[in-house]
């Protein structure tokens, strides 16, 4: 109940663009932004590990957002988008297990992060597109002591409009791939929250 609001400061410069009579788009940004009063989930008991939400400090996030999108004909399509991120505390002590963190990655937070997307239009109204999704290694705690690289993720979406119809079928996670969605460490183990494995989406809908 005695929880402070986080007070945010953001600045960001960008440039968007169009070249070749718009077959190629480019976006490209520099973002720096500075969270006084973080609210985080703190361990508050190192016997029952009971935790609570608490203010610690301050945190820093700067980083570089790009996205390119080029049709190099009209059947195809591609996409490539392009993070770095650079998430710290600035300021953050733990008391109870007297140690702080100033200067340590955030947790589950992955340093860099590539989308690229190849999409097909092989006749009107198809779409065929081709997903890869990759990120770079993240800590699963504040001490930057525990490491886990998540394998790449490679998705599949296709759909069709004919008249009012719409059909779409979706298979994510292609290669049925076992990964975490979410890790955490607690007394030197580590937790591992499981991904979906491959799974297949399937729908209509019709517009009138």
């Amino acid at each position: 109940m005695d929880l402070k609001p986080e007070h945010a400061d953001n600045y960001e410069a960008g440039v968007r663009s169009s070249f070749l009579n718009k077959r190629l788009l480019v976006d490209a940004a520099f973002y720096t932004m500075t969270i006084k009063d973080k609210i985080i989930s703190q361990t508050v008991d190192t016997v029952t590990q009971a935790t609570e939400y608490r203010n610690v400090g301050k945190t820093s996030h700067k980083g570089f957002e790009a996205s390119i999108a080029a049709a190099p004909i009209n059947m195809v399509k591609l996409t490539l988008c392009y993070t770095y991120a650079m998430n710290k505390f600035e300021d953050y002590t733990d008391a109870l297990k007297a140690v702080n963190y100033n200067g340590k990655w955030m947790s589950r937070s992955p340093r860099q992060h590539v989308n690229a997307r190849v999409t097909l239009l092989p006749v009107k109204g198809m779409e065929l597109e081709f997903e890869a999704d990759m990120i770079g290694n993240m800590y699963a705690d504040d001490a930057n002591t525990v490491a886990y690289a998540r394998p790449d993720l490679y998705n599949l979406r296709t759909s069709y409009d004919w008249r009012a119809w719409q059909f779409w079928v979706h298979v994510m996670n292609l290669a049925d791939t076992k990964y975490a969605s979410y890790v955490s460490s607690s007394r030197g183990s580590v937790s591992y929250f499981p991904g979906d494995p491959r799974t297949a989406y399937a729908g209509a809908a019709y517009k009138w």
